[in-house]
């Protein structure tokens, strides 16, 4: 995926015992979490900033609706045009404004 729509900090992981999420993982997301918010409360807000945040989304919905492995899914369980409106109107809606 491109860098500049997902961290290389990301973590995929199979744990053997689910002691290690709960021990481990967990306790991880939630400091995570924690600092999001505090970060997000600390966030500048202001119309421009408003502006910025929703092209970047919608370059993130662009991108994602036209790399998205689900579609090909969608589309044999529930058809080619139910997908791509689920996928365009729906999970990366911003994909479609000009």
């Amino acid at each position: 995926p491109p860098p500049q729509f997902f961290s290389e900090a990301i973590i995929f992981a199979r744990f053997p015992e689910e002691e290690t999420i709960q021990s481990s993982l967990y306790p991880a997301f939630v400091e995570y979490l924690d600092a999001y918010v505090k970060a997000m409360e600390r966030a500048p807000s202001s119309p421009e900033t408003a502006e910025l945040v929703r092209e970047r989304q919608k370059q993130y919905d662009i991108y994602s609706a036209d790399h998205d492995p689900a579609t090909g899914m969608f589309g044999a369980l529930f058809g080619k045009e139910w997908a791509e409106e689920f996928v365009y109107g729906h999970l990366f809606s911003l994909s479609r404004e000009e």
